[in-house]
């Protein structure tokens, strides 16, 4: 945009020329026509004051070269500062959020594996029991003789059902167990600010919840693993009866749940990596960040 100083100073210096012109014009004719009378010589002194006031507002002019130029790497960083600083603020928005819908994530898988090692315990108990009836069948059987032959290959099925069922079982109990050990740990790490797992000591936090990632994708193939194999098995429907409907519904909550929290915990260790490259590890930097961009929205309507 141009100065109106400036456009106004350029006006006035061609004013003064067309008139220094003009005036000399006028005296070559009058000097030209007469004998230099003193209105001649007056006019010819007015001329000379035209021309050096001309001259003294060219002066004053600014040259092109002079004129301030702004710096286009500057410029260009300025424009490109603006977006990016923008995507930070969203970014660390859902930081926010992902950080406590994590926190809201690990309470359920918590309850979830509380509830299903209690389950699993009443289910050895019931395998075990299962197992002894079945022995002490086959041993009544056995004494019968031959009327008695059918009945212990029965039992004996049982038997084997029974012992398959608990070491899956108590191969569940593992599991779990290991699971319940590695969420109190992530635990630790959701209970602070994320803002700490960008600071110097932050590494470590960020690394226990990656060691979290790989402990529920672990654990959600070892018990798919499991039930593939009944699945397959073509006494299955015995066996998962063995387990319970209540031990069958909460270990397929209990694999969405934990598939649900490896989500989430995918997009939180995403979303802490790229808040990082934004250089800010303290938490005064946090507050003045989010305070520049929560008044942004106001000022832009302003201008």
């Amino acid at each position: 945009m141009t100065d109106p100083k400036l456009q106004n100073s350029y006006i006035l210096q061609r004013l003064l020329y067309l008139f220094a012109w003009v005036g000399s014009l006028v005296l070559l004719i009058i000097l030209r026509l007469e004998n230099a009378p003193m209105h001649v010589a007056l006019i010819a002194v007015i001329t000379c004051f035209l021309w050096f006031g001309a001259y003294k507002l060219r002066g004053h002019e600014p040259l092109l070269s002079e004129q301030p130029v702004p710096d286009p790497i500057e410029g260009t960083t300025a424009d490109t500062s603006l977006p990016i600083e923008r995507y930070y603020a969203r970014l660390i928005d859902s930081m926010d959020k992902n950080w406590l819908l994590c926190d809201t994530d690990l309470d359920q898988a918590q309850s979830t594996l509380r509830n299903v090692h209690h389950a699993l315990i009443e289910a050895i108990d019931t395998a075990k029991s299962t197992g002894m009836l079945a022995l002490n069948s086959m041993i009544a059987a056995t004494n019968t003789g031959e009327v008695g032959r059918g009945f212990v290959t029965v039992s004996r099925d049982l038997v084997s059902i029974s012992e398959q069922s608990g070491r899956d079982l108590q191969q569940m109990k593992i599991v779990v167990a290991g699971a319940q050990q590695r969420l109190l740990k992530t635990r630790n790490v959701l209970d602070e600010p994320w803002l700490k797992c960008l600071s110097g000591q932050g590494e470590h936090r960020v690394a226990d919840l990656v060691e979290s990632i790989t402990c529920a994708q672990g654990a959600q193939e070892e018990l798919r693993r499991i039930a593939e194999r009944y699945q397959r098995s073509s006494k299955s429907d015995v066996r998962w009866l063995q387990l319970g409907d209540a031990v069958r519904r909460l270990l397929n909550e209990l694999i969405n749940v934990l598939y649900q929290f490896e989500l989430r915990m995918t997009d939180v260790i995403s979303d802490l990596r790229l808040v990082k490259l934004s250089s800010i590890t303290t938490e005064k930097q946090l507050v003045e960040f989010k305070g520049r961009f929560s008044l942004e929205p106001a000022e832009e309507e302003i201008i």
